[in-house]
């Protein structure tokens, strides 16, 4: 299941996808429970080691596409747009 919207990074479920491939492609993911609360259990891709990737539940874990923050043009500080 893909999960998209123009104003919501491309997302899908870990299972997916074999977890080696995802250890080959992590630094442009980031890795999320589907129960989630706040940033708990969250890990960056270019962040997260191989084995941490292993030891999640393929089922359970929300892959979404890495979108580094904006850069106002004004004072050059950085800002995210969330609902």
């Amino acid at each position: 299941m893909r999960l998209q919207h123009a104003l919501v990074p491309e997302a899908r479920m870990m299972s997916e996808r074999s977890v080696e491939e995802w250890v080959h492609d992590k630094k442009r993911w980031v890795f999320k429970p589907v129960d989630g609360s706040g940033s708990r259990g969250v890990y960056r891709g270019d962040k997260v080691s191989a084995a941490k990737l292993h030891s999640l539940d393929p089922t359970t874990t929300l892959v979404q596409r890495l979108c580094p923050p904006g850069i106002s043009p004004d004072d050059g500080t950085k800002y995210d747009l969330r609902e």
